[in-house]
């Protein structure tokens, strides 16, 4: 059994996967395996995972929906995660990469029990200058972080490493929300967990224009919103219900600014009252 589940939801990206899967070949720490799932590709994406899986049928797993249609990152990999055979979780975008060392340095974070989440720096490929650009000014956190975490989501996916077994107490990647991917769960597993920042660079975000994070900017503040209307009232964050406010205050205010940018006047003003009166 590996250590390791290295999950990759591919979807459309045939020019990128490559360098993708290579990165895990390269790695540094060997006890691993690496799950692609295709999300319904229309390009050679499930072509060119399925051959990585028949040139390394020992260490890469391949994977379709039934119906081979799109259902979406979170669906993807939840899928992914019920056939995972490691220990530890590690996520990778089709579309990004990782350092040689990436598992070896948060490996290591996780031997202390008490922590549930490791996480590192990612930096940033700019496809277009083809330059890549480190994360300067970002604030990282160790320990119990979820109060400065639900206040702004500091921690790259691309750069975690978390245990399975949280999934084995409910925990998930949540479908419902289409635009901010990982943060639910990253919420819930600082909730009941130590979190451990290594301080080393340990994966690369492309950004190529089309990436599913950098789309519908609008929608993502108001599932921000809404998650945080969500955890106020859900017992499990009962302690940290003042940090919750704090939060839910700021992400009103950065959807209503965005409404009022965008034009939505009325929406925008109701946004601000809300955040008042909180």
């Amino acid at each position: 059994m590996a250590r390791v589940s290295v999950i990759v939801a591919v979807y459309n990206h045939e020019k990128y996967l490559k360098q993708a899967v290579e990165s895990v070949l390269a790695q540094t720490y060997k006890d691993w395996e690496l799950i692609l799932w295709d999300d319904g590709s229309h390009d050679a994406s499930a072509a060119i995972a399925r051959s990585y899986s028949e040139k390394h049928p020992k260490k890469i797993r391949f994977f379709q929906h039934k119906d081979a249609a799109n259902h979406g990152q979170e669906t993807t990999r939840n899928a992914a995660l019920a056939v995972a055979q490691g220990e530890y979780i590690s996520l990778l975008d089709s579309d990004d990469w990782y350092a040689s060392t990436k598992l070896e340095h948060l490996v290591e974070a996780l031997e202390d029990p008490a922590v549930g989440l490791a996480y590192g720096r990612s930096e940033t490929w700019d496809e277009t200058t083809k330059k890549i650009w480190p994360v300067s000014g970002h604030h990282y956190a160790s320990g119990d972080v979820f109060s400065e975490l639900v206040y702004e989501n500091f921690i790259s996916a691309g750069a975690t490493l978390f245990r399975k077994s949280f999934f084995e107490r409910g925990f998930y990647f949540d479908s419902k929300y289409k635009t901010i991917g990982e943060y639910p769960l990253w919420l819930q597993i600082s909730n009941v967990s130590k979190i451990q920042f290594v301080d080393a660079v340990l994966s690369v975000w492309r950004n190529h224009g089309a990436n599913t994070g950098t789309k519908n900017a609008l929608l993502a503040k108001a599932e921000l919103v809404e998650l945080c209307e969500r955890m106020l009232v859900d017992e499990q964050y009962r302690v940290h219900r003042q940090a919750i406010s704090k939060a839910l205050a700021k992400k009103r205010y950065d959807y209503a600014n965005m409404l009022f940018a965008t034009g939505e006047l009325q929406l925008a003003k109701a946004e601000c009252r809300l955040v008042w009166v909180e």
